[in-house]
């Protein structure tokens, strides 16, 4: 029996000029940039115009922040990739997608008043996914080989997943503080920018011994971040806190790549993958 080749999902069109696709987003993200920059345009207008006029006592803030994250989306993509090796629904819906992971977070900004600055910020979130699946070989063939007449029984799948999404963009900090010694703060920052997606997936069969060619599955789009953080300075240079950053973005298509395949795919509209995310961390900041 012959082996089939690994498609992207079927309801998607092969194009090799993803220009377009990335520009489809800006129209969607647009209105999440300007509704978060007029939420920060009236926190700045309710700290009152004299914060707003006074010279800052540090120019430079540079951040840190380690923590936790978690998606918030369905994951389609690999629910797809699952179907298309012939896993049966009934198992991929159990399937433990990477849903929550560890992220970092790095920002630098300049401040021009008292409490409010133009900056960089870069955001990576990693997670990992494994599982194993039990399927019966009398009515199962896999795209990338088939079995021998004479076998019949049960076959064994192990996967293993890792999941990367990469943040750069530029970024808007606003700052308050909360008593007059200066030792409470909260924090708000809005950036825009890019998103680097990459799904590496490892498939090997366990019995039969057999290797299932890797696959990776890689997009970029745009997205906007915005984040808020209470801090506390124990010295004038250095603050700790806790901050939540909430991230929005979307993909509108998918380049796959195998051993034998390298295609690009434009997703439909009911099949766009939103990436979500909530990030919880420690707020580590130096100010010069």
């Amino acid at each position: 029996m012959r082996g089939r080749k690994f498609y992207p999902p079927h309801d998607t069109q092969v194009t090799s000029n993803l220009n377009p696709f990335i520009r489809s987003n800006i129209s969607h993200e647009m209105k999440l940039i300007i509704f978060s920059l007029l939420l920060l345009l009236s926190v700045q207008n309710a700290s009152g115009q004299d914060e707003l006029s006074s010279k800052p006592k540090h120019r430079w803030v540079i951040g840190i922040s380690p923590g936790r994250s978690a998606l918030l989306a369905a994951n389609a993509i690999d629910a797809n990739s699952l179907k298309e090796i012939n896993i049966p629904k009934s198992l991929t819906n159990d399937y433990r997608h990477p849903k929550s992971g560890w992220n970092f977070h790095s920002d630098v900004h300049y401040l021009i008043t008292a409490n409010f600055g133009l900056g960089a910020k870069y955001m990576m979130f990693t997670s990992s996914a494994q599982q194993n699946f039990t399927i019966s070989t009398d009515d199962y063939t896999t795209p990338f080989y088939s079995f021998p007449p004479y076998h019949t029984g049960m076959l064994y799948l192990g996967f293993k997943e890792r999941l990367y999404i990469q943040y750069a963009g530029p970024s808007v900090i606003s700052q308050q503080w909360l008593n007059q010694k200066h030792r409470f703060q909260l924090a708000e920052t809005l950036s825009a920018g890019y998103v680097y997606y990459r799904n590496e997936m490892r498939q090997v069969s366990t019995y039969p011994n057999r290797m299932i060619p890797n696959h990776l599955v890689e997009s970029g789009t745009w997205g906007v971040c915005s984040g808020l953080s209470f801090n506390f300075f124990p010295q004038t240079w250095l603050s700790f806190g806790v901050k939540a950053d909430m991230m929005f973005a979307r993909l509108t298509y998918l380049h796959l790549s195998t051993k034998d395949l390298d295609k690009t795919s434009k997703l439909g509209k009911n099949d766009y993958e939103y990436l979500t995310r909530l990030d919880y961390s420690l707020a580590i900041r130096f100010h010069f």
